[in-house]
């Protein structure tokens, strides 16, 4: 009788270590997707704390210049998820990378039209006098105020879109390979 209880005992115990070492082995990839999500949080304050600092300052070179340069940036990036697509042979690895591709064109073609809105905002109370004077014409002023948030709130989709295709590819990325895992490939 107590051989018989100390042996449920005992397999109690290894069903309950094997269960608790299987979640232990999940922690580094929620902990990683985590990472993630934090740093998306932090970027788009920055991002929306940037734009909402030169829109209300109208410094629009320096928006300008990094919108430009930001462009190029996505354009180069989407090529780039592309020819890695078109390296792997077809499979869930080439599947992924062609997914983030098309998320990171979604993303450009998101921020340039963020940029034309932008744009028209930023031309809107270069030129118009009216605005920025609410007793002049006060529709005029939250017509372009509410340009300048669209912007920015597209602004923060493109990098959404862009985000959502990175961590697409970045599935296997917290796992430890060691040398003869790397020699394989």
């Amino acid at each position: 009788m107590f051989r018989d209880l100390s042996s449920r005992i005992a397999a109690k115990a290894r069903s309950a270590a094997s269960s608790l070492w299987r979640r232990l082995k999940r922690v580094p990839s929620a902990l990683f997707r985590l990472s993630l999500y934090l740093v998306y949080i932090f970027v788009a304050a920055g991002i929306y704390a940037t734009l909402g600092h030169f829109l209300q300052a109208k410094q629009y070179a320096p928006l300008a210049a990094v919108g430009g340069s930001v462009v190029a940036v996505l354009f180069a990036f989407t090529s780039l998820l592309y020819n890695r697509a078109r390296s792997f042979p077809e499979g869930p690895v080439q599947r992924r990378s062609l997914y983030a591709a098309e998320r990171s064109l979604a993303a450009c073609v998101t921020f340039i039209f963020s940029l034309a809105v932008g744009g028209v905002a930023a031309m809107l109370s270069a030129t118009l006098p009216e605005v920025g004077n609410p007793s002049v014409r006060p529709t005029l002023n939250v017509a372009v105020v509410v340009l300048y948030f669209v912007s920015i709130l597209l602004a923060l989709s493109a990098y959404a879109s862009l985000f959502i295709g990175i961590r697409a590819i970045a599935i296997k990325l917290p796992y430890r390979r060691t040398a003869r895992q790397y020699i394989r490939r």
